[in-house]
């Protein structure tokens, strides 16, 4: 039986209970293929011959727009963001955003970031007030080795 669904030669009575009855209904055998194994196996990846029924693929592609703002004269390092996006980057979310930073940007540092995140989110992201604060040593205590 398992020889016969291989080579597509399975018939109706195999597929009968013990009354005579079409145990399930199932679509027709496909095609015979008069393709040999060599030429199956050495055809290019991006032709395989066709094997079994025709396939009805449809490709959708959907383009979205984003945006980003930088400046040059934040003391921030892109290297910097893109360190912190590295830790959050397990959300999936945050993923996105880390790719569209690691994309080529203009030189400079974002200071807003307006990316689609689902089709009807987007994510904008605005550093609207940056100043650098100097911690002083006596709050850490750093082990010696």
């Amino acid at each position: 039986m398992a020889r016969k669904v291989a080579n597509g030669q399975i018939e109706e009575e195999d597929l009968m209970d013990e009354e005579g009855e079409v145990m399930c209904v199932s679509l027709p055998p496909p095609p015979p293929s008069n393709i040999s194994w060599d030429q199956y196996i050495n055809s290019p990846d991006e032709e395989p011959p066709q094997l079994g029924r025709k396939q009805d693929l449809k490709v959708e592609q959907k383009h979205y727009k984003a945006s980003v703002c930088v400046t040059e004269a934040c003391p921030i390092e892109m290297r910097k963001l893109l360190d912190i996006l590295e830790v959050i980057a397990p959300y999936k979310h945050f993923h996105k955003l880390r790719q569209f930073c690691h994309m080529k940007l203009p030189p400079g540092f974002p200071v807003k970031l307006d990316i689609p995140v689902f089709p009807t989110v987007t994510a904008v992201i605005t550093l609207e007030k940056y100043e650098e604060v100097q911690t002083e040593t006596s709050k850490f205590l750093v082990p010696r080795d």
